[in-house]
């Protein structure tokens, strides 16, 4: 799906458990332009999800990570700072 999907905006992979950090860094190394993105209940997700999304991204307006007990909030604040000027 990370290279034959080329306008991929939004994709919802909520309660997808067994969805891996590979999975997601493909799809953010792959589609800079994702802007919605849908991981609550991703349980086996990491900070290196929240890293490529940082990296790659050029800003994912819409993701939810709720549920997802593996990231920590230092991840998720740093993603926030880059995207949010709220924060």
């Amino acid at each position: 799906m990370a290279t034959y999907c080329t306008k991929l905006t939004a994709l919802n992979l909520n309660r997808c458990e067994t969805l891996t950090d590979a999975v997601v860094i493909a799809l953010a190394t792959h589609h800079a332009e994702l802007i919605t993105l849908g991981l609550e209940g991703c349980t086996a997700l990491t900070d290196e999800t929240v890293t490529a999304l940082a990296t790659h991204c050029a800003g994912p307006y819409e993701v939810s990570f709720g549920c997802c007990t593996a990231l920590t909030d230092e991840a998720v604040v740093a993603l926030g700072a880059k995207f949010c000027s709220v924060l």
